[in-house]
């Protein structure tokens, strides 16, 4: 299932003031100015929780297997993204 960017999180991130009646996308293109820069939905939502502990402990995973599995992804995703 591939994961909608939430340009939001983006403009909160990087303290970005979005003016009245621009959407946060449109915000992202003006500030950016590269529709290649959009990082990996996930890699987003660490940042906008502040640090990986507090992401894992949002994430909704059966097991400590699973949770560790899916930091192990996204810090992959991360080192990739380089």
């Amino acid at each position: 299932m591939k994961m909608q960017i939430n340009y939001k999180k983006i403009a909160e991130i990087m303290c970005w003031e979005c003016p009245e009646g621009m959407d946060y996308d449109e915000l992202f293109k003006l500030e950016v100015n590269n529709p290649a820069a959009v990082p990996n939905y996930r890699i987003v939502d660490v940042a906008h929780a502040g640090d990986i502990r507090a992401w894992a402990r949002m994430q909704d995973c059966a097991s400590e297997r699973e949770l560790i599995a899916l930091i192990k992804h996204t810090m992959r995703l991360a080192i990739n993204a380089f």
